[in-house]
C-alpha cells in the first residue's frame, strides 16, 4: 500500500444503469488503505442493509434483558402459564381452564359461587358454638352441656347427677323400694288402697278413724259436720262443748231426733242464722235456687270484688271480626336506591281481615277501628355488601315512629326486622320503609317468608 498520499478517482455508477456514471469523488488512497486494514470483510459486511444512520436503528430494538432472554427460550403451548422460579429466571406451568374461570371471578361472592362455598347454601357458617362442640373428646355415657357462652362440656352421668344436686337420690326402682324414714312432706294418694293408720292433726291429717262396722271415732278439736244415716252410731263426748249450726236429723223415719235436738239446743227460725259460719263450699251443696251453671252461682253476671280465678277450661278465645292482616312482597324483586328513603310495596295478600290494606296502590294499612295494633315488619335484601348500614322503619300517617338500623358483617343475603306496638284512630295508616347505604342500588327479595308485614289489633 502507498504510504503517501495520495488522490483517485472513484466511479459509482448509476442505481439503475450500472455502465453510466453517476458521480465521481476524490478519495484519499491512504484513507481507504487504514480502513481495509483494520476491518475485516467479514465485518464489513455488517453494513450490507444499512439505510439510515446505525444508532437510530439500535435505538429502535428491545435493549438487552436477562428476564426476556429467559421467557424466549420457554417453549409454550395451550393451556400453559409462565411463573418465576427466581431472578430473572422463567418456568412453564399448566393453567387449566377451571382455574382460568376461578382467575375470571370478579369478586370473593363470585368466587364462593365458582368453588362452591357459598356460606349458608353450600357451607356452615362459623360459629363459635359449633367450634367449641367440634373440639369436645367422646365419652360414652355422657351428655353435652353449656357451659358459658358459646362454650360446651362432655358431662357423664355422674357429673350430670352431681349438677342437678341428686348425689342424694338412690339409684332403687320403685317397684322394689322398701321405704324410708326420711319422708318429711306427705303428698296426696289419688289411686290405691290405704291401708296405714290414722293421720293426726300435727301431721296434717284429720284424726278420724273409720273401723269395719262403719264407727267414726273423732278425736282431737275439729269443726265436724256429719250426716247421719241409719247405720251410723254417733258417740258424743264425754266432756267439753258441742256446737251445732243447724238441726241434726235423720234419714231413717222410724227415729226422729229432731225433739230431742230442738229441746237440747232450740229451733232455728231463721233460715240464714244457720248458717252465720257456714263455708261457701258447704252453701253450694244445700242452695238450690242459683242460676247459671258451675257448683254456686247466685246471678249470670255477678259483681267479683278482688276475685282470685283458677284455670279457665276454655282452650281458646274466638275473636269475631278482629283486624288484622298478613302481606308480602311477590312476582318480583323491589329494587331500593343506594341512600334513599323509600317505602316498601307489598302486593300481595296471605290474608286480610276486615280489608284495610291496599296492595295495589298507596300499599299502606288503614285503620276502621280505633286500638292497639301490634306491628311486625322483615325485608331481605340480596347479596348485600358487607359493613354497610340498613334501616327498616314504621310509618304512621307519613311520619316515622320506630326505626331499626343494622350493619351487614359479610357479602351475603342480609335481613332487618322491626318490631312494635303502635295505637291507631279510625282512618290513620301504617307504612313500613327502607334505606341503605351500600353504595348502588340493591334489590329487596320477594317471598312471603323473605319480605313481609303482619299487623294485628290486640284491643
Amino acid at each position: 500500500m502507498a504510504t503517501a498520499s495520495a488522490n483517485l478517482s472513484l466511479i459509482i455508477p448509476e442505481a439503475t444503469d450500472a455502465t453510466v456514471v453517476r458521480t465521481v469523488y476524490n478519495i484519499n488512497w491512504e484513507l481507504i488503505d487504514d480502513i481495509f486494514n483494520t476491518v475485516s470483510l467479514t465485518e464489513f459486511g455488517y453494513l450490507d442493509g444499512v439505510t439510515s444512520a446505525i444508532q437510530t436503528q439500535l435505538n429502535a430494538k428491545q435493549p438487552l434483558d436477562t428476564g426476556l432472554t429467559s421467557i424466549a427460550a420457554l417453549t409454550t403451548a395451550a393451556d400453559k402459564m409462565i411463573y418465576t422460579t427466581a431472578l430473572d429466571t422463567y418456568a412453564v406451568a399448566s393453567l387449566t381452564a377451571f382455574a382460568r374461570t376461578i382467575l375470571a371471578d370478579a369478586d370473593e361472592a363470585t368466587f364462593k359461587a365458582t368453588v362452591n362455598l357459598e356460606i349458608g347454601t353450600d357451607v356452615q357458617a362459623y360459629d363459635a358454638s359449633l367450634t367449641s362442640i367440634s373440639a369436645l373428646t367422646y365419652v360414652s355415657g355422657s351428655f353435652i352441656a353449656l357451659t358459658a357462652a358459646d362454650t360446651y362440656a362432655v358431662r357423664t352421668y355422674a357429673q350430670v347427677k352431681s349438677d342437678l344436686s341428686l348425689n342424694a337420690v338412690e339409684n332403687t326402682a320403685l317397684s322394689t323400694w322398701v321405704g324410708t324414714t326420711n319422708i318429711t312432706t306427705l303428698g296426696t294418694i289419688a289411686t290405691g288402697v290405704w291401708s296405714g293408720t290414722v293421720i293426726g292433726a300435727a301431721k296434717g291429717g284429720t284424726g278420724v278413724a273409720n273401723n269395719a262396722a262403719s264407727t267414726l271415732t273423732i278425736s282431737g278439736n275439729f269443726a265436724t259436720a256429719l250426716t247421719v244415716t241409719e247405720a251410723t252410731g254417733v258417740t258424743l263426748p264425754a266432756s267439753g262443748t258441742l256446737a251445732t249450726t243447724a238441726q241434726l236429723h235423720t234419714q231413717n223415719t222410724d227415729t226422729d231426733l229432731d225433739a230431742t235436738f230442738e229441746a237440747t239446743f232450740g229451733k232455728h227460725t231463721d233460715k240464714l242464722s244457720a248458717f252465720a259460719a257456714t263455708t261457701s263450699a258447704e252453701l253450694a251443696g244445700v242452695i238450690s235456687d242459683e242460676t247459671g251453671s258451675g257448683a254456686l252461682v247466685f246471678g249470670n253476671t255477678p259483681t267479683l270484688i278482688t276475685p282470685v280465678l283458677g284455670a279457665a277450661s276454655a282452650t281458646s278465645l274466638a275473636l269475631t271480626s278482629q283486624s288484622g292482616c298478613k302481606v308480602y312482597r311477590a312476582t318480583t324483586n323491589q329494587t331500593i336506591a343506594n341512600a334513599t328513603a323509600t317505602k316498601i310495596q307489598f302486593n300481595a295478600e296471605s290474608y286480610d281481615v276486615l280489608g284495610e290494606y291496599d296492595p295495589t296502590t298507596n300499599y299502606r294499612f288503614t285503620a276502621t277501628t280505633a286500638g292497639y295494633y301490634l306491628v311486625a315488619s322483615a325485608i331481605n335484601y340480596v347479596t348485600f355488601p358487607a359493613d354497610k348500614k340498613i334501616q327498616i322503619y314504621i310509618m304512621k300517617n307519613g311520619a316515622i315512629i320506630a326505626v331499626n338500623e343494622i350493619e351487614s358483617s359479610i357479602i351475603d343475603y342480609i335481613s332487618a326486622f322491626i318490631l312494635s306496638i303502635v295505637q291507631l284512630s279510625v282512618t290513620d295508616y301504617l307504612e313500613i320503609g327502607t334505606a341503605h347505604w351500600a353504595g348502588v342500588a340493591n334489590d329487596i327479595r320477594l317471598g312471603e317468608g323473605y319480605t313481609f308485614l303482619s299487623i294485628a289489633k290486640l284491643y
